[in-house]
């Protein structure tokens, strides 16, 4: 990554999706200072479409010290929100992008959900 603070997010299909996306426009250009750039699109924060800038290492390392001394189960599942809100995030919605479709994030954690995503794709 540059230090010029300049971040591309592709917006990327995970798992199975691909996008047909004429080459002009498969990506957003951001200028930020921030060391997170994160998209957020349905409301949600995408944390696994992000960029994350060598300087977040510190924070990484505070927060899994903190959860080793926790025993609350609920704040370790949520290290990357918790990252997003100490080291700062850019956070772009994409929903507004030429290429965005609402398919692009699914979370697919089952057999019923793998079945969604082929029916989507077909």
């Amino acid at each position: 990554m540059k230090d010029s603070g300049q971040v591309q997010i592709s917006l990327v299909g995970l798992l199975l999706f691909q996008l047909r996306i004429p080459n002009d426009k498969s990506g957003i250009n951001y200028e930020t200072s921030k060391p997170i750039t994160v998209s957020k699109a349905e409301g949600f924060v995408q944390t696994l479409a992000a960029v994350y800038q060598k300087r977040c290492i510190d924070f990484v390392e505070s927060i899994l010290s903190e959860n080793q001394k926790s025993e609350n189960p609920k704040k370790k599942e949520n290290n990357l929100l918790i990252l997003i809100e100490k080291a700062g995030a850019e956070i772009i919605s994409i929903e507004n992008h030429a290429a965005y479709n609402k398919n692009v994030f699914f979370n697919m954690n089952n057999k019923s959900d793998y079945k969604e995503i082929l029916k989507i794709l077909n």
